[in-house]
């Protein structure tokens, strides 16, 4: 169970400014935010600005408790495509570290610094930005840590995000969504295991419990993968027009590999019904999602409710 505020301003000074403050916590996570956006600087085409942000969470062996900032770009490349860019710098603590935790863990305990720039190529040609029936969305993105930047995080990772979505009869649509992810050394040094791609739970394999399918060290502690793949086949079905109410029955599928492994076919699947609720306050999704394969040794099932999250 998770809380989540904010209050923004979208147009400050009559000049299309976009500053807010935002907050989310729960048992395991806590983020704090303060941002400024300006989309088109001095008249141009460019968009520049920035956020402040605090966060604090707890992972499977550790804690970790950051505050850091970024200072962001976008600029358009037509009518359908933009780029993206930042830099980050943060200040981040590792600590409440099991005792008995793998060594790579070990070793990162105390305070560090991540240094990283980030790009991405974003294409977005659906009908419309909620609960949309048409068209693709496409970003294809790259992050640099460390290395000429500083810092004591050295990775460089990049991920491609792909959706579909197509009408049929009846009002019905068919969306497919996959992603890709794949990260890899920087200047020789170990990637931090939070850097690391885990799947289950909202957002990826509905049905298995989340972020535990991932690799592990040898005394059992999560890793993470160096590589990830999931997809998802979703129908969906209005229930109710006006109050913007869709059923959907969904396919999940996906996996984690370590540095290693080579991607196979050996996918976790799950299948399930949910529903998704455009309110007033945003996305409504429940779900029940029901594992097809075993994840160490047994079979799962459970169920999901988020606010404001869709992939």
């Amino acid at each position: 169970l998770f809380f989540t505020a904010q209050i923004r301003e979208r147009n400050l000074f009559g000049k299309g400014y976009n500053v807010g403050v935002r907050g989310s916590f729960s048992s395991r996570n806590t983020n704090y935010d303060i941002y400024f956006w300006n989309p088109s600087l001095y008249n141009s085409k460019l968009g520049i600005g920035g956020d402040i942000y605090w966060k604090e969470r707890e992972y499977f062996e550790y804690d970790k408790e950051s505050i850091g900032g970024r200072v962001r770009f976008s600029y358009p490349l037509g009518e359908f495509t933009k780029l993206y860019w930042n830099y980050k710098l943060e200040q981040y603590t590792i600590s409440e570290v099991d005792k008995d935790a793998d060594e790579d863990i070990q070793d990162i305990k105390g305070d560090n610094w991540a240094s990283a720039a980030y790009a991405a190529i974003s294409r977005d040609t659906t009908n419309r930005r909620i609960n949309p029936s048409r068209g693709t969305e496409n970003t294809l993105s790259l992050e640099y840590s460390g290395g000429v930047l500083g810092g004591d995080d050295n990775f460089i990772k990049t991920i491609y995000d792909t959706s579909f979505y197509h009408p049929l009869f009846w009002d019905t649509v068919f969306h497919w969504h996959a992603k890709l992810g794949y990260i890899f050394e920087n200047s020789g040094e170990e990637i931090p295991s939070f850097e690391r791609f885990y799947l289950g739970g909202m957002g990826s394999i509905r049905g298995y419990p989340g972020d535990e399918i991932a690799p592990k060290y040898d005394n059992g502690d999560y890793k993470g993968g160096s590589k990830e793949f999931f997809t998802n086949f979703e129908y969906i079905f209005p229930l109710n027009k006006d109050l913007g109410v869709n059923g959907v029955l969904f396919f999940d599928a996906g996996n984690t590999w370590d540095d290693d492994e080579s991607p196979d076919l050996d996918l976790y699947k799950s299948v399930g019904p949910a529903i998704n609720w455009y309110s007033p306050l945003g996305l409504l999704n429940f779900f029940y999602g029901i594992g097809l394969d075993e994840l160490d040794g047994e079979k799962h099932r459970k169920f999901g409710f988020s606010v404001g999250q869709q992939f």
